[in-house]
């Protein structure tokens, strides 16, 4: 755990009592980036095993997926400014949606590629990230053994390395073919 506490630091300001606890262990990331980053792990993998990685968002979706991230902005901001304090398990719930909604949005951008095929991801496709993401929330709020709580922080640490993967692959330019460099002026 320790070795995680330090690539979690880089994102995470790791105060113990606002992160999840077991048997005296506390776990190396805040609620809400624990929520975040197990979020994003669950959609990846469903991303993974149901083969959604070359699907676009529409407009429609993209907007129903958006409002997944509006809980974490405004219960973050709202805490920030002090008008609320929010207890752990909240915090985790708004992180785990958040988390589910960045790499369906993430597709978008990292599907423009030539050998991309377009196909539509539906409202439908949030479902098995969802519960897959809440039944890792449920597993953080009662881990039942060390072990649970280990393999649940190492979870979080594949879901911010696949976070930061995504967002360097959707953000880098292709390089372009010859004959589109032969052409250009």
């Amino acid at each position: 755990m320790a070795s995680l506490a330090h690539l979690f630091a880089w994102t995470c300001h790791q105060l113990p009592e606002r992160s999840p606890q077991f048997d005296g262990q506390v776990f190396p990331l805040c609620f809400r980036l624990a929520g975040l980053y197990l979020g994003v792990f669950a959609s990846f993998v469903s991303i993974g095993a149901l083969g959604s990685r070359d699907k676009r968002v529409s407009v429609q979706t993209g907007s129903a997926v958006s409002a997944l991230l509006l809980p974490l902005l405004i219960d973050g901001w709202g805490n920030t400014l002090h008008l609320w304090s929010t207890g752990g398990p909240l915090r985790a719930l708004t992180g785990v949606s958040a988390g589910i909604a960045l790499p369906l949005l993430l597709l978008t951008l990292s599907t423009d590629r030539p050998h991309a095929r377009i196909r539509w991801i539906g409202a439908g496709d949030a479902v098995v990230p969802s519960l897959l993401g809440l039944a890792l929330l449920g597993c953080l709020l009662h881990p039942g053994s060390g072990a649970v709580f280990v393999a649940l922080a190492l979870a979080a640490g594949v879901g911010l390395v696949l976070l930061v993967a995504n967002v360097i692959w959707a953000i880098t330019p292709l390089p372009r073919s010859r004959a589109a460099r032969r052409s250009a002026p």
